[in-house]
């Protein structure tokens, strides 16, 4: 195969739908992640309400309903605060304003940038998603993804590129979605 490569440049749009689907698969997002907050502040609910319900025996049914409606209600506003303000200043403070090359190779992918250079080979790639024309790739848990938006490509095709990037991640036998 020749090599094919693409000009592009980061979108906040696409980097906050990647860091999105990199926290849901390996990071803040993950239900086993949430829990240590969520389970936390419930505790801290029931320990009030209970304490409420030993001052004021007669209103026990109504302690217990408003108990589980704020633990709900907690449970929501956590996880909807992780998901909109931790991805979108991740998003923000990684979002590089300089061109990027990506270029795929039989046996590797090659990231280029002004001040860097990185070479991966496909059976290193974690995961990978394209979704509305972003085209999500994970290398590390601890890193953040690479993220191709097809509006911000300057050179090259989007759609090749991706077609390619899909069938090599296919032979390796590593599927996305």
């Amino acid at each position: 195969m020749t090599p094919y490569g693409i000009v592009y440049k980061d979108n906040l749009y696409a980097l906050e739908q990647s860091c999105l689907v990199w926290q849901k698969k390996f990071g803040m997002l993950r239900a086993s992640a949430l829990i240590k907050p969520v389970a936390i502040e419930i505790l801290l609910v029931f320990l009030i309400n209970g304490a409420l319900f030993l001052l004021d025996k007669e209103n026990g049914g109504f302690l217990i309903y408003t108990s589980v409606v704020m633990a709900v209600c907690f449970a929501f506003l956590t996880y909807f605060t992780f998901r909109t303000t931790y991805v979108r200043q991740l998003s923000k403070v990684n979002m590089a304003v300089y061109q990027k090359q990506a270029v795929l190779f039989e046996d590797r992918i090659e990231f280029k940038a002004p001040y860097s250079h990185s070479v991966f080979y496909y059976d290193e790639i974690l995961y990978w998603q394209e979704a509305a024309g972003v085209l999500t790739i994970i290398i590390d848990k601890g890193m953040i993804p690479v993220s191709i938006y097809s509006s911000g490509v300057e050179k090259g095709s989007y759609d090749d590129f991706s077609r390619l990037f899909k069938e090599k991640m296919s032979h390796m036998g590593k599927e996305g979605m």
